[in-house]
C-alpha cells in the first residue's frame, strides 16, 4: 500500500511538471494572459492532492485563492488538515494548517495546544525569523476570523527580537550568528507590518531601526536576473530569485503603510519585467505561488498598479512600406487600462549603439487600442534595433519610464549574376569566364584541373537595390560519386559591397582530398535578417588532380568494425588432491588433539567436582565450545577486529571458571588421598 501511494506521488509530481512545462512553452506575450492563468489554475487543480504535504497544499491553495479560483476536494482538504493539526506541536506545520482551513472555510478556534505553541515562539528571544513570521501570522490569520484573540503586548518580546536581528547590511538575519539575507528580511517585514496593524506595540523605534534600511536595500541589492529585467536573491544565487523577490517586495512594500521611505520610480518597471518572463521558470507548487504572489501585488497595489508595453511583431520587412510597429499597453493581465501617451525613446543600432535613428517621437493611437508609428520612414537598413519606450498611464497606474524592446528589420536578396573565372596558378593568367544569372545554373562544360584556381564574382543586393552584407555565404563542392562521400564547402570574402573566393586547386585542392571527377557546386546565401535564404544550384565542373596527390578517405565511424572477441583470465592452476588432503588433515588436527586428549585424561562425568564445582565445569566446557564456534565465524562472517573482541572476553571466562574447575578438582583428590 505504501509503495502505491509513492508510486502515485511520483505520477502526479511528473504529470504537473509536464503541464508546468507545456505551460511554459505557450508563453510569448509581455503580460500574463487568461488563456495562460487558466493552464496554471488546471495544472494545480489537477494535482492537488489530499495526501501532499501541509506546505505543498498551502502553495497551490493560496495560489488558487490568490486567483479568485475554487478549490477542489475541500471537505477532504479540511479533514486532512485537521487530522495533523491534532498531532502538530511546532509553529511551522501549525502555520500552514491554520492558513489552509481558515482559507478552505472550515477553520475552528484555536485549540489550547496551538495557543500555547503560539505564545512560547513570540515570548522567546531565542525564536528564528521565520518561526516568530509563522506564529504571527498564524495568530492574525486566526483572530481575522474570531478563533483567537489578541492583546496588547502579545507583541512586544516578538517586535524586539526583530529588531535585534538587523545585520550591518540592513538586513535581517533568522537567528543568532546566522548572515542575514533578503528572503528572511522580506518575512521580518512581513512580520512588522502585521504587528503593526493588528496590536499596539510600545516601542515603536523597532520600526524606524528596520525600516530605515529599506532605501538602500532596494537600491543596492537590485540585480540584473538572466530571464531578464532585474531582482532581489540570495548568495549570488539567482535560483532564488522569485522566492525572495516575492519576500522582500511583499514585505517592504506592505510596510509602507507603517514606515515611508524613499524607493526608484523605475524599480517596478524593472521588477514587472523580471517576473513576467519568469513565467517560463515555473516547475511546482511553490514557484507557482511566488509568481502569482508578484503579479498580483504588480496588479492591485495601493501605491499604483503596473502597467506593461507589448509590440505585435518582432520583426519589420523592408519590402513592407506601410508596415508600422504597433505597441499595446496593458496592466501585467493583459487588461486595457485606458488612454495613455506612449512615447518612443530613441531606436539605435544592435551594432552601433552610439548611432541614434530616431528620437524623442510620438506614437499615435488608432481604433483597435493600439500605438503605431512608422519606423521604416527612417530607412533604416536590415539589422536588429533596440527601441526605448516610454508611457504616460491614466490615473491609478504607475508611468512606465522606460521599456526597452528589441525588433529585427528584415530584407530580402537578389543576386543579379555570378561570374567564374578560371585563371592559371603560376602567371594569374585568364583562361576562361563563365558566366551564370539570378537562379540558373552554368551552362558551358566546366572543366580544370589542378594548375588552375576558380575565381568567383557576385554582388548581394536588398530591396532596395543597395548592397547588403549577409553572415553567411558559401560555396559548396560535393563529389558525384556518392561512394567517394567527399564534400566541402569555402566561404566568400565581402569587400566594398562584393563577395569574392578564389580557390587555389593546388592548396585547396586537399579538401575534396585532391581527388578527380565531377563536382556539384552550390552556392549558399543566409542570414537572420534576410526572408528569403536559398541555396542556388551552380552546376558541375570536372576538376582533375594528379593520381599521385590523392588523399586516400579515412575510415567513417559509422562504418561497420571488426567483431571483438573478449579472453576471459584463465583460472589459476589448483594444488593437487594430495596437498589439498594434507592440508584438510592438518586443519583438522587441533580436533583430534582435543579428542583423544579427553580419552588419555579419562575426562567424564563422574570426574565432575560436586557443588559449585558443577557450575565451573559446565561453564568452562561451553565456553571453549565458544571459542571453537568463534574460530569458525572468523571464517564465515567475523574480521578479525570483531574476532578478538569475543575471544576476549571468552578467555577470560574460561580462565576464571577453569581455574575454579581445577581448584576443586584439587581439593576432592587430597580428601580422596586423605
Amino acid at each position: 500500500e505504501k509503495a502505491k501511494k509513492t508510486k502515485g506521488k511520483m505520477l502526479r509530481w511528473i504529470t504537473c511538471l509536464f503541464i508546468l512545462g507545456f505551460l511554459a512553452l505557450q508563453i510569448q506575450s509581455n503580460y500574463v494572459s487568461q488563456d495562460e492563468l487558466n493552464t496554471l489554475i488546471e495544472a494545480v487543480k489537477a494535482n492537488q492532492q489530499a495526501d501532499g504535504s501541509l506546505e505543498q497544499l498551502y502553495f497551490s491553495t493560496n495560489t488558487l485563492v490568490i486567483l479568485n479560483e475554487e478549490v477542489p476536494n475541500k471537505n477532504e482538504l479540511c479533514s486532512l488538515v485537521k487530522n495533523v493539526l491534532a498531532k502538530s506541536f511546532y509553529i511551522e506545520p501549525i502555520f500552514y494548517g491554520v492558513n489552509l482551513i481558515e482559507n478552505l472555510g472550515c477553520g475552528e478556534t484555536a485549540s489550547d495546544v496551538i495557543s500555547e505553541t503560539i505564545t512560547d515562539v513570540l515570548n522567546d528571544v531565542d525564536s528564528t525569523v521565520e518561526e516568530i513570521y509563522w506564529a504571527v501570522s498564524t495568530a492574525v490569520t486566526l483572530a481575522n476570523n474570531d478563533h483567537y484573540e489578541i492583546e496588547d503586548g502579545d507583541f512586544e518580546v516578538a517586535a524586539t527580537t526583530l529588531s535585534e536581528r538587523v545585520d550591518l547590511d540592513g538586513t535581517l538575519s533568522n537567528g543568532d550568528g546566522e548572515d542575514g539575507n533578503l528572503y528572511i528580511t522580506g518575512l521580518g517585514l512581513q512580520t512588522l507590518y502585521l504587528i503593526a496593524t493588528n496590536s499596539e506595540v510600545e516601542d515603536e523605534f523597532v520600526f524606524e531601526l528596520v525600516g530605515e534600511n529599506i532605501e538602500s536595500l532596494l537600491d543596492y541589492e537590485l540585480n540584473e536576473h538572466p530571464v531578464g529585467g532585474y531582482a532581489f536573491y540570495d548568495f549570488e544565487d539567482s535560483r532564488t530569485a522569485l522566492k525572495t523577490t516575492s519576500s522582500l517586495i511583499t514585505g517592504a512594500f506592505n510596510f509602507y503603510s507603517v514606515y515611508e521611505f524613499e524607493y526608484e520610480q523605475g524599480l517596478f518597471e524593472e521588477l514587472v519585467e523580471f517576473t513576467i518572463n519568469t513565467k517560463n521558470s515555473i516547475t511546482g507548487f511553490d514557484t507557482g505561488f511566488y509568481f502569482v504572489s508578484l503579479v498580483d501585488f504588480f496588479a492591485n497595489h495601493s501605491l499604483g498598479r503596473s502597467v506593461v508595453l507589448t509590440l505585435d511583431t518582432t520583426s519589420l520587412s523592408l519590402s513592407e512600406k506601410s508596415n508600422n510597429i504597433k505597441a499595446s499597453v496593458t496592466d501585467v493581465f493583459g487588461n486595457s487600462v485606458g488612454p495613455c501617451q506612449v512615447f518612443l525613446s530613441s531606436v539605435v543600432s544592435y551594432e552601433n549603439p552610439e548611432s541614434v535613428l530616431i528620437s524623442d517621437q510620438t506614437l499615435y493611437a488608432n481604433d483597435n487600442d493600439e500605438y503605431e508609428y512608422n519606423l521604416l520612414a527612417a530607412k533604416p537598413t536590415q539589422g536588429f534595433y533596440i527601441l526605448e519606450f516610454g508611457v504616460h498611464s491614466p490615473e491609478g497606474y504607475n508611468d512606465l519610464t522606460s521599456s526597452l524592446k528589441v525588433i529585427k528589420i528584415l530584407t530580402s536578396i537578389t543576386i543579379p549574376l555570378i561570374d567564374l573565372e578560371i585563371v592559371d596558378s603560376n602567371d594569374n593568367e585568364l583562361s576562361k569566364t563563365y558566366t551564370a544569372v539570378s537562379g540558373r545554373k552554368f551552362t558551358e562544360d566546366l572543366r580544370t584541373d589542378f594548375y588552375y584556381t576558380l575565381k568567383y564574382r557576385f554582388n548581394v543586393k536588398g530591396s532596395n537595390g543597395k548592397p547588403v552584407n549577409v553572415q553567411q555565404a558559401f560555396v559548396r563542392f560535393s563529389h558525384n560519386n556518392p561512394s567517394f562521400d567527399i564534400e566541402a564547402t569555402f566561404p566568400a570574402k565581402h569587400s566594398h559591397g562584393k563577395y569574392s573566393l578564389d580557390l587555389v586547386l593546388s592548396t585547396q585542392g586537399e579538401e575534396l582530398l585532391f581527388t578527380s571527377g565531377d563536382y556539384h557546386m552550390q552556392l549558399i546565401i543566409g542570414d537572420s535578417t534576410v526572408e528569403n535564404p536559398f541555396l542556388w544550384d551552380l552546376g558541375t565542373i570536372n576538376i582533375g588532380f594528379p593520381s599521385e596527390r590523392t588523399i586516400s578517405q579515412q575510415e567513417t565511424v559509422y562504418a561497420d568494425k571488426s567483431e571483438i572477441f573478449h579472453e576471459f583470465r584463465v583460472p589459476d592452476k589448483r594444488a593437487s588432491e594430495e596437498l589439498s588432503n594434507a592440508f584438510t588433515g592438518l586443519v583438522l588436527a587441533p580436533w583430534l588433539i582435543l579428542f583423544f586428549g579427553l580419552i588419555s585424561t579419562k575426562a567424564n562425568v563422574s570426574n565432575i567436582p560436586g557443588g559449585i564445582g558443577i557450575i565451573y565445569s559446565f561453564v568452562f566446557v561451553f565456553s571453549l565450545a565458544g571459542i571453537f564456534s568463534l574460530f569458525g565465524l572468523f571464517f564465515l562472517q567475523f574480521n578479525i577486529f570483531e574476532t578478538l573482541a569475543f575471544l576476549g572476553g571468552l578467555s577470560l571466562i574460561a580462565s576464571i571458571s577453569g581455574y575454579g574447575l581445577l581448584k576443586r578438582r584439587g581439593a576432592n583428590r587430597r580428601k580422596k588421598e586423605e
